[in-house]
């Protein structure tokens, strides 16, 4: 419930409020977007592995191993989306 209320709060503060379809990005866009992707997936790879190597708490080792997984999937929807648009 408060996941689907902080999401409904974010979309109206963005503007975000229609769920129309938006404009489709530039390849030059797309790419931007893709090497920001990519540099947060190294980040978190790293935060992943070096949290681990200090024995942080399981719990804190999962969050970030979630979230890398997470940011492969939009890396390879990103990436699909640059080809895609060639």
């Amino acid at each position: 419930m408060r996941t689907a209320i902080a999401l409904m709060l974010v979309l109206l503060s963005t503007g975000g409020g229609s769920l129309a379809a938006e404009e489709p990005k530039s390849r030059e866009d797309l790419q931007a977007e893709q090497r920001t992707i990519e540099k947060h997936l190294l980040r978190v790879q790293q935060e992943r592995f070096e949290a681990e190597a200090r024995g942080e708490s399981p719990g804190r080792v999962n969050r970030l191993e979630k979230e890398f997984r997470r940011t492969g999937l939009r890396r390879g929807e990103i990436k699909r989306q640059v080809e895609a648009a060639k």
